[in-house]
């Protein structure tokens, strides 16, 4: 991690509850212009209202209170804040920036990309995940383009004094935070499909590349259905679009109602695609629509939990496919795309934990790696199959219902899934997501007691790539699941290994018999030192 930058956090007297939004742009001159009302709410006197803002010319703001300018010290409850600027439409891949349209050539589209905090190059706005509120957003363009937002399209007209140009206004959005606002503007096709809670999806790309939306859009339809059952709370919003864009700087992102995709991670060709195309954008859809909820509909208040966006969001994106697509197998690929590459990050002395330390929003960047979403999605998984999929599933019902249209953090998740099991989650995996690093589970002694109780010694240490010792002597809390060889499919034992070693009695083990310790679920390696007849496997 580079050096702390000082960050100080926007002021909390003065919250926004509605941003009334009105872009118009030029895809000529690649300029836009902004007018942006938004509603305040004071609870504290002040003489300034700070929003973020970047790259754009503030050409006026104002503040009103029933109809009049304030210049005085505010000490009331409500007001408005009235703010016009202009900037460019970039090439830079962040806040309102263009994107080739590779149907027309010379010609361009524009989107936005605003995670984790590039909204305030597109408005000025309280650019903090937990600064939520909602957006009315109206759009300006020539009559030619399909404009699109997080919601469905309200209104469009004639723009009253440039009749070349129309006027779009779309619904106001739920409650959400700034980096989920999204707006397109381009010429595009679609494909359109209608899922049975009757929300309407589809697939934008370029013109001509309709035959080449239609996989995706399949995915979008079943796997929307099967997270609105698995979450037991139904998708918000009456649609759901995705749109591929040529030029795009990550795979996909999450904007809610609108998400968005680099092409290559949207579009299959249904004659040339081979499988692994076709199961990499599974995988993607999944995982932006699983985002949907965990991000969306409840966001972590600051950075510092973004694994609970995308730790979960990465666990689905296998869980998902799997049913709508059960001959991927992709849950015999987890551990080797997916644990595999947290341990060996996470072997380094210079790895950091799940839950890292975010301060200026400089440092945001560096923690979308593979330790938040492999090492995030390796956790819930180890935690799904210790605590089983109906009180996993219970609890996260109680969590995202509790925190609709809010923020946690996340404790508050420890704390629904350990009332829904019955068990103290938050002290088990603090030691897994507020430590670097992850256990060696040694199995240094089995000895058969009798002709059906075998004894087994565990001990934990750290491990590290360069097996130097660890200096800091880290404990876990260890969940540890045994199923054997004339029991492989239930466990025979389950408990929590909370020392640096213990001695467990497993009844129901045969001499010579063999057991396995974490078959499918551990985040851990574990080594038995030596082999004989009736020995502990080592499991992961």
């Amino acid at each position: 991690m580079m050096d702390k930058k000082k960050f100080n956090p926007l002021p909390q007297n003065v919250r926004p509850s509605l941003y009334q939004l009105v872009i118009d742009s030029d895809l000529e001159t690649f300029l836009f212009a902004g007018k942006l009302d938004i509603t305040l709410t004071v609870s504290q006197e002040t003489k300034t209202v700070i929003l973020n803002s970047a790259s754009l010319t503030v050409v006026s703001a104002k503040l009103h209170q029933n109809g009049a300018n304030l210049d005085a010290a505010i000490s009331y409850k409500e007001e408005d804040e009235q703010v016009s600027f202009r900037s460019v439409i970039a090439d830079d891949l962040k806040g309102f920036y263009r994107s080739p349209d590779t149907a027309h050539p010379g010609k361009f589209c524009a989107a936005t990309q605003f995670e984790p905090v590039d909204a305030r190059r597109a408005l000025p706005c309280f650019d903090e995940p937990a600064i939520k509120a909602q957006f009315e957003v109206t759009l300006i363009a020539d009559k030619q383009y399909t404009l699109l937002s997080n919601t469905n399209q309200v209104t469009s007209e004639d723009h009253p004094t440039d009749k070349t140009k129309r006027v779009v206004t779309f619904a106001r959005t739920p409650v959400m935070s700034t980096y989920l606002l999204a707006f397109s503007i381009g010429l595009h096709d679609y494909v359109e499909g209608v899922d049975s809670n009757g929300v309407t999806h589809r697939v934008y790309a370029d013109c001509g590349k309709r035959e080449e939306s239609t996989y995706a859009l399949d995915i979008s339809i079943k796997a929307l259905q099967f997270l609105s059952d698995f979450f037991k709370i139904k998708y918000p919003l009456p649609k759901c679009d995705h749109i591929a864009l040529k030029a795009f700087d990550c795979g996909a992102m999450e904007n809610w109602g609108l998400v968005t995709y680099r092409s290559s991670a949207l579009l299959v060709d249904p004659k040339g695609s081979g499988g692994y195309l076709k199961q990499r954008v599974h995988e993607i859809v999944c995982h932006e629509l699983a985002h949907q909820w965990f991000g969306n509909l409840v966001t972590m208040k600051w950075w510092t939990d973004l694994w609970l966006n995308e730790g979960f969001a990465a666990f689905l994106q296998y869980m998902v496919p799997d049913f709508i697509k059960p001959d991927f197998e992709m849950w015999s690929q987890f551990v080797s795309n997916t644990v595999i590459s947290a341990l060996s990050l996470d072997s380094l002395r210079n790895s950091h934990p799940v839950e890292v330390d975010v301060g200026h929003p400089s440092e945001i960047r560096e923690i979308f790696d593979q330790i938040s979403y492999c090492k995030g999605a390796s956790l819930n998984r180890m935690l799904f199959h210790f605590l089983g999929k109906d009180k996993f599933q219970l609890g996260l019902f109680n969590y995202l219902t509790h925190f609709s249209y809010r923020n946690a953090e996340t404790n508050d998740l420890w704390r629904f899934l350990g009332e829904a099991a019955g068990l103290d989650v938050q002290s088990l995996m603090t030691t897994w997501t507020r430590q670097t690093g992850f256990p060696m589970v040694t199995i240094e002694e089995s000895e058969q007691l009798t002709p059906t109780v075998r004894r087994f010694k565990l001990s934990q240490s750290r491990h590290l790539d360069d097996a130097s010792p660890d200096e800091l002597e880290t404990l876990w809390q260890i969940p540890i699941r045994i199923v054997s060889q004339s029991s492989p499919q239930r466990l025979i034992y389950q408990f929590v290994m909370r020392s640096r070693s213990e001695t467990i009695e497993v009844n129901g083990v045969a001499p010579n018999e063999w057991v396995h310790f974490n078959l499918i679920s551990g985040f851990l390696p574990c080594e038995v030192p030596k082999r004989e007849p009736g020995f502990a496997a080592e499991g992961i």
